[in-house]
């Protein structure tokens, strides 16, 4: 159910380049059920936007001409809840979204509508800009490594971003042995998140895994999409290559390939949950490269898009 007043948003009635993301109003949409709505006090800006933005993920616009929201990791208040939700007006929480057709959806909204099972208390010890950057790379590193036996030796590719960075960190937790590449400026970086071994990146990466591991990989995660041309070579026969994005290529020997995918977690409160622990035991490291209002997402996207991000970007609703 919809209410007349409007909330501020970052939305887009057209796809295209970050020029097509300005500041809107949208419906504030009252919760139902077990739904929870959350005033978001700080949004991240995640590459996974950059997709929506361009219309790959939903590929159509809306009917009536309103806009579309993205964004799909946000912290806030709860300022509304369902008769059956879980939650309390005035709790403070991190949360996950699948932005789509309804603007309330996505979490570059002042007011965002979730399933109570997206939430987690915010962190203690951690801010609104902070602790919206954990959810979906957590959950994406998480699931990368889920279906992998605990120990051996993983290389990780793009450590120095989100989702690597958290591989690398969770990776250590389940007794991993982490190999992991890094440009000269990010070595000391890759080093403190708990990376065993450094290696360069860049062309040949996975034969220096490969060479610093002293034998071949059991898995790879390539949250860097380096590509399997590179990686495959340097698992092992019955090992696991683990990518981010889709892509056609079949392994020719008999090698696990799958793609993570975060949204399989987002209604799962015991892994949301866990992710939030690991950020209050010291064990997972919330890094923010830097903060833009929302009037300037465009500029966000902008910065994003030229790479060399270490952290996350985050629009600040405060």
């Amino acid at each position: 159910m919809h209410s007349e007043e409007q909330a501020p948003a970052v939305g887009l009635t057209r796809f295209g380049g970050p020029e097509v993301l300005r500041l809107v109003g949208v419906p504030i949409t009252e919760p139902e059920g077990a739904q929870v709505r959350v005033h978001v006090k700080a949004a991240t800006v995640n590459p996974t936007d950059v997709l929506f933005r361009t219309g790959r993920i939903t590929g159509r616009l809306r009917e009536d001409g309103g806009p579309l929201v993205p964004g799909m990791d946000f912290a806030g208040v709860v300022s509304a809840v369902g008769d059956s939700a879980t939650w309390s007006v005035g709790d403070r929480v991190v949360g996950a979204t699948l932005p789509g057709m309804e603007p309330a959806s996505g979490a570059y909204s002042s007011q965002v509508i979730v399933q109570d099972d997206s939430l987690t208390t915010l962190p203690a010890g951690s801010d609104f800009v902070s602790a919206s950057t954990l959810l979906m790379n957590g959950l994406t590193a998480m699931r990368a490594l889920d279906d992998l036996p605990p120990g051996g030796v993983l290389g990780v590719t793009g450590g120095a971003g989100a989702v690597g960075g958290y591989t690398i960190q969770l990776a250590k937790i389940r007794g991993w042995t982490v190999v992991a590449d890094a440009t000269p400026g990010d070595v000391s970086l890759i080093e403190s998140l708990g990376a065993d071994r450094v290696v360069a990146r860049g062309d040949g990466v996975g034969a220096r895994f490969m060479a610093a591991a002293g034998r071949p990989l059991d898995a790879v995660v390539d949250a860097a999409l380096v590509g399997p041309e590179d990686l495959m070579p340097a698992v092992r026969d019955s090992g696991w290559f683990v990518t981010v994005r889709p892509d056609d290529w079949q392994p020719e020997r008999a090698i696990t390939k799958f793609m993570t995918v975060c949204v399989a977690y987002f209604h799962d409160r015991a892994k949301i949950d866990y992710l939030r622990d690991r950020v209050e035991d010291g064990s997972l490291t919330l890094r923010v490269a830097t903060t833009f209002e929302p009037s300037q997402a465009a500029e966000a996207h902008r910065t994003l898009e030229r790479g060399r991000v270490r952290g996350r970007l985050v629009l600040d609703w405060t």
